[in-house]
């Protein structure tokens, strides 16, 4: 396969999103030199947000005039890239703006158009394309909540960065945060938003001691929500335990303690976490030529969609969805290198929804035409 610098047929949009892609997806900033005319980095440089956009089915591989859509109804600039078909990125480059009114603005839009549900992710905001693997990594972890509150469909980072601010954060909400970290098994955060409680009460003494014990109660309970972790463990004993403390520093060395207990428990099934991965892995390569949400995937694997995209993307290295599209691809392109079949025969192997959509997916995947 020759390279696009190699190949450059003097499209530019769709050579810039082939590196983007790439870009995106290895953070090498060596690509930028394959193309020096192109000015990527000086172009990429003028983004300030990031906008995840997914539909819980297959909808861009099979919706024609979409970018078109949004930029007639928008008015606004902005840089499309579609990753999978369930999914695609905006890049802005307004910086003052209130991006959630945009992203209700932008779902109103599909709603009336297209009459199906979406999702959206809104990314931190940032100054430099060097963040940009980083922001969209970010994006696809915002992405997942989804799973966790099926009522919502927008996930901001500003959400998170609101509970850092120890004197106005709502114990409720670092409380759903700890619940979902558990479900998660995601231990790192788990750690971090316990973080937030404790700075919180050590900066604040004048909240009464029983209210102090009640907060931290629930964090007990919600790591014997796990049923796993919980058996043969006494949750009971622990609160007792907790309520009979004279200080802030017990009440933390209590929780401590459960939180690393937590911690060996994670890390002593961390082999069986890489076993439910890989067998994840091979049913997509499997099947790739199906359609396939994290939902679908999780109900074969017999895990949770939350869980299951935390411990693919931990474990593989990728989300679920950028795995799929990869092995789609590769597949996509041994069927027309090696078996040398058509373009139309290629596209209906791996299951895309129309000829144009998989050209396009394979350009910006590989820099050249599907027929090069």
């Amino acid at each position: 396969m020759s390279t696009a610098a190699s190949k450059n047929t003097g499209v530019t949009p769709y050579l810039e999103k082939y590196y983007l892609q790439r870009y995106l997806y290895s953070g090498k900033q060596e690509l930028l030199e394959e193309a020096p005319e192109l000015k990527l980095g000086e172009k990429w440089n003028r983004w300030r947000y990031a906008v995840l956009i997914e539909s819980g089915r297959r909808f861009f591989d099979r919706t024609e005039g979409f970018e078109e859509t949004l930029a007639a109804e928008l008015k606004r600039e902005f840089f499309y890239l579609n990753l999978n078909a369930g999914q695609s990125l905006m890049l802005f480059q307004d910086e003052y703006c209130d991006y959630k009114l945009i992203v209700s603005h932008m779902r109103q839009i599909l709603r009336r158009k297209y009459a199906a549900g979406y999702y959206f992710a809104i990314s931190r905001h940032f100054t430099d394309y060097r963040e940009l693997p980083a922001v969209l990594e970010k994006l696809e972890q915002q992405m997942e909540e989804r799973f966790y509150h099926p009522e919502r469909f927008v996930f901001s980072a500003d959400e998170e960065k609101a509970l850092t601010v120890h004197s106005e954060v709502q114990d409720s909400m670092v409380i759903d945060k700890i619940s979902e970290d558990v479900s998660r098994k995601d231990i790192d955060h788990l750690w971090k938003h316990f973080g937030y409680l404790k700075e919180k009460y050590t900066a604040n003494t004048h909240y009464s001691a029983m209210y102090v014990r009640f907060v931290f109660s629930n964090v007990i309970q919600e790591l014997y929500a796990e049923e796993e972790f919980a058996s043969g463990r006494d949750m009971s004993a622990e609160i007792t335990r907790l309520y009979q403390t004279v200080n802030l520093a017990e009440i933390m060395g209590i929780i401590e303690e459960n939180i690393s207990a937590y911690e060996e428990f994670i890390n002593s099934s961390r082999e069986r976490l890489g076993e439910e991965v890989r067998k994840a892995e091979t049913y997509i390569r499997e099947h790739c030529n199906e359609e396939l949400t994290p939902e679908m995937l999780s109900e074969k694997i017999g895990l949770s969609p939350g869980y299951l995209s935390f411990i693919f993307r931990k474990e593989a290295g990728m989300s679920i969805p950028r795995f799929f599209k990869v092995c789609r691809m590769e597949k996509a392109h041994k069927i027309l290198t090696e078996e040398k079949r058509t373009v139309s025969e290629a596209s209906q192997k791996v299951g895309f929804g129309n000829v144009p959509y998989f050209e396009q997916s394979y350009r910006e995947y590989f820099g050249c035409e599907a027929s090069c």
